[in-house]
């Protein structure tokens, strides 16, 4: 009988040490999870400041180009007034 109890107490500490490998294997998986999750949303974010300052370059250009067309059109029309 005492030995029946042995083998079961056994099996118990063998599963019990299995399930506690599953248990650390399936931390250390939700351990990387976090690590790759935290990456990609911080490359995400780098692309949104990225696209973000990119897009402030094209109005700030584009401010420039209209400011830079008004003063050229002027001339041109100065140019065109001291032709006539």
């Amino acid at each position: 009988m005492q030995a029946e109890i042995d083998r079961l107490n056994e099996i118990i500490n063998l599963y019990k040490a299995k399930l506690t490998r599953r248990e650390s294997e399936n931390r250390n998986i939700l351990v990387e999870l976090k690590i790759y999750k935290d990456k990609v949303e911080t490359i995400r974010q780098d692309y949104i400041d990225e696209i973000k300052s990119l897009k402030e370059e094209i109005e700030r250009l584009r401010t420039t180009f209209t400011a830079k067309e008004r003063e050229y059109q002027a001339i041109i029309e100065s140019l065109q007034q001291s032709l006539d």
